[in-house]
């Protein structure tokens, strides 16, 4: 079975996250959204990415909009408490 490009930006986006290279996963991220703005997956890594990069705020609005996409998301419903 073949991989579309979005799973493989995916598949690198959990290798890199491993590595903690979180520079390297916010961009494969903002290019997976570039392509669909609403894949829950890729909005998990950029919030995951600001947040290990110390933007608080900007992790914390890519967290509103995961919630918004997926109000019973019990994850990030407690993270951003």
């Amino acid at each position: 079975m073949k991989t579309t490009p979005i799973e493989k930006l995916l598949e690198e986006c959990e290798m890199l996250s491993v590595e903690g290279d979180w520079e390297s996963v916010l961009k494969k991220s903002f290019l997976i959204l570039k392509e669909d703005s609403e894949n829950i997956d890729a909005l998990s890594y950029h919030a995951m990415s600001f947040y290990r990069l110390g933007k608080y705020g900007r992790a914390l609005a890519v967290i509103g909009i995961i919630l918004e996409l997926d109000p019973d998301n019990k994850y990030y419903q407690y993270f951003k408490i």
